[in-house]
């Protein structure tokens, strides 16, 4: 695999996490080349950890004789040991974040070449539909990656798509590079992200997030996880083991909103009132009549208009913006079990523990444990 992107840098720093563990793992990077069979078989590895892109590639590994784990959603039709990110989920979530912000038009751009782009939208165009939506969809049969000549190529006719979109338009990419080119797009096509255009990416790839103008949203997914698991299962193959029978997916953790999502397309004004309300205050330890009194409405009214647009009560949305806060802190950090509580709002531990298990069905602990390789 070539690391160069953040989806391979973070599943390759899984991977060593688990080499480190192992103590007696080597590693050589084989790019994706024609001199591939070579190469490898002049380094003789015990196994192969690969981003396995083309039917081709189960051929070519299959004939050194070693076991191979991917880490790839590229091509349903490949029968390999899998371990990777639900693809469903990351685009169910890509739509609640779009949705949770007020957005009626959504958009969707892919690769139809690839699995993992073809299951986002599904679980993205899902979500919209069950909240009585539609969604425009824009598909390329070559990858739109930031810098490929392909990308290039379908400038033209992806410029034009974007142009005749509705707006305010809520747009979800398959990945972040994709995204990145987007962005790239809208602001030589005089499109305001994010106001005529709320673009999201997938996997949180720091540098092609930072490098889109504005910073580019993102759902991120669990990659260290998917790489510290798939060195796993290919030492497990390695000593005889059986492969698994069905891929062992993860779900994505969590949008990290940025500035191009960082808006409210509510046209409501006591709505997007509340809901701002919330977001802002959700760490604090508020209730919903510290709600009602700061945009003066009766609790009836305002759990209506909720009911309308979110199918959720005010409550519920608070309790979920605060569940959202604890699971960043939980990932991201190794702050204390008591002060991600007060932090994200629960004020103790113990209601904290508590939530987690009624929520999620699993501790903040286990959370922890598996999404943060390293704590």
């Amino acid at each position: 695999m070539r690391p160069d992107s953040g989806y391979y840098r973070g599943v390759l720093r899984g991977i060593k996490s688990y080499a480190d563990q192992a103590r007696n793992w080597v590693f050589g990077m084989a790019a994706r080349t024609n001199d591939l069979l070579l190469m490898v078989q002049t380094w003789r590895p015990a196994g192969a950890l690969a981003f396995v892109y083309s039917d081709e590639m189960p051929h070519l590994l299959g004939t050194l004789g070693i076991p191979v784990v991917s880490f790839a959603n590229t091509d349903e039709s490949i029968h390999l040991p899998m371990v990777g990110v639900d693809d469903l989920a990351v685009g169910e979530m890509a739509a609640r974040h779009l949705l949770e912000r007020g957005f009626q038009h959504f958009a969707f751009v892919g690769c139809s070449k690839f699995a993992f782009s073809n299951q986002r939208e599904v679980g993205f165009k899902k979500t919209l539909a069950e909240f009585g939506f539609d969604c425009d969809s824009h598909h390329d049969p070559h990858p739109l990656d930031a810098a490929s000549v392909w990308a290039w190529t379908a400038e033209p006719r992806l410029r034009q798509w974007l142009l005749q979109l509705p707006r305010p338009c809520g747009v979800f990419a398959a990945n972040d590079s994709m995204g990145l080119r987007i962005s790239d797009i809208c602001r030589q096509s005089g499109l305001r992200i994010p106001e005529d255009i709320a673009l999201l990416g997938v996997d949180d790839d720091d540098l092609f997030c930072g490098l889109a103008h504005p910073p580019l949203s993102s759902v991120k997914t669990p990659l260290e996880r998917i790489g510290y698991e798939a060195a796993k299962m290919l030492a497990h193959l390695i000593a005889g083991g059986e492969p698994p029978k069905e891929p062992l997916l993860f779900s994505p953790m969590h949008v990290v909103t940025r500035n191009s999502t960082d808006v409210l397309a509510i046209a409501d004004p006591d709505l997007a009132a509340a809901v701002r309300f919330i977001h802002q205050n959700a760490h604090r330890p508020i209730g919903i009549k510290q709600l009602l009194d700061d945009i003066g409405l009766s609790r009836r009214s305002l759990e209506r208009k909720f009911q309308a647009v979110y199918k959720r009560s005010p409550f519920e949305e608070l309790l979920r913006v605060r569940l959202q806060r604890a699971k960043d802190l939980l990932s991201g950090t190794d702050l204390p079990m008591s002060i991600v509580a007060e932090q994200s709002g629960f004020g103790t531990g113990k209601q904290l523990s508590m939530t987690f298990q009624k929520r999620l069905g699993m501790t903040p602990t286990t959370y922890r444990r598996q999404y943060r390789v390293h704590s």
